[in-house]
């Protein structure tokens, strides 16, 4: 009698023993609930919270048992109809600040970041030019400071493409908000952001390559990235790339006016 095709949970279940490892072994490095991995080994999603955790609890699985996720995940929506994962948008009532700046100007990041270095050059010649007609070395009300780099003083060369600040600091954002950009360049990840202190959902669900996702807040941000070694990530104006995580999930949260992750 030919045996029928190996499921998913299977699958997952088989590269597991061959790789000696148990049930707890892949909950530490993947951060998934013992129990939930052993129900998915099961083929049982029912707990994961929805298609999306699912795919993603998956993927990370797969990748520390050390075999490709992609046919595991092709095979998962063959099974449960999946054509096109839902991105689910947060809904009107979140703070209406971040969703008008996430889904009314959706900003080109590379145009954004080019734009912001040709106004710190603008301002830093407008510095210069405002304090050499002063004739003294008060600072001038018309200079503004991007990141880490003041303006140079009165007498010398304008400033140069090495003084220039590099691609990880742009101009400085609002210090009373919690901003993040969250940019799918290698792969596809699912995503969850939430205000911390109130628990509220601003965003879930899954970017695809290429895709990126803006969300700012008057409140710390707490976030899940499913796949985080697709993804480079920015805070508060700063360019911190692919983020920090554990069985390639990153969970952390960002405050106001703050460009470091404080990892949960």
């Amino acid at each position: 009698m030919k045996a029928g095709p190996v499921s998913v949970g299977e699958t997952l279940s088989r590269a597991r023993r061959q790789q000696k490892m148990s049930i707890d072994d892949v909950a530490v490095d993947t951060r998934i609930r013992a129990t939930l991995i052993r129900a998915i080994e099961a083929d049982d999603y029912s707990s994961c919270g929805g298609l999306v955790y699912a795919r993603g609890h998956i993927r990370s699985i797969a990748r520390v048992v050390g075999i490709d996720p992609e046919p595991l995940i092709e095979e998962f929506d063959r099974a449960n109809h999946v054509e096109t994962m839902p991105v689910v948008l947060a809904p009107p009532e979140t703070d209406p600040e971040a969703v008008a700046l996430a889904e009314r100007h959706r900003p080109n990041w590379a145009m954004a970041m080019g734009a912001a270095l040709v106004l710190i050059c603008v301002l830093a010649v407008v510095g210069f030019v405002t304090r050499g007609g002063s004739g003294g070395n008060s600072p001038s009300r018309t200079t503004a400071q991007f990141g880490n780099h003041p303006s140079p003083p009165a007498g010398s060369p304008s400033p140069n493409a090495s003084q220039r600040p590099n691609g990880g600091q742009v101009a400085q954002l609002p210090p009373t908000r919690a901003t993040m950009l969250v940019r799918a360049i290698r792969g596809e990840t699912w995503l969850r952001i939430t205000a911390k202190s109130t628990g509220q959902v601003l965003y879930e669900g899954t970017l695809v390559q290429g895709a990126h996702k803006l969300v700012s807040n008057k409140q710390p941000l707490e976030f899940t990235i499913g796949n985080a070694p697709a993804v480079d990530l920015v805070v508060n104006g700063h360019d911190i790339g692919a983020p920090p995580s554990v069985g390639n999930v990153s969970n952390g949260q960002i405050a106001p006016g703050d460009t470091n992750i404080e990892h949960a």
